[in-house]
């Protein structure tokens, strides 16, 4: 659902980097014509319908259970 609070790309990679101790290249490109330059989540209505809030704001948090869920799936 999203937690209202967006990263940017490099954020993620960065922190991605950190997390798993990998040094995995990147190759940045231009931005993609059409493309949004910022997405975030408006969490509003699954707070107002739901009574739900999101559990995890941490990017750290975030990679970690990204990273781990990956790892099972190899």
């Amino acid at each position: 659902c999203g937690s209202g609070h967006g990263f940017s790309v490099r954020e993620v990679i960065a922190t991605m980097k950190i997390m798993s101790r990998l040094d995995f290249a990147v190759k940045e490109a231009p931005a993609r014509e059409g493309h949004p330059t910022v997405v975030v989540a408006d969490i509003s209505k699954m707070k107002q319908v739901f009574a739900l809030k999101p559990r995890c704001y941490s990017l750290d948090l975030i990679c970690r259970s990204a990273f781990d869920w990956e790892k099972k799936s190899l």
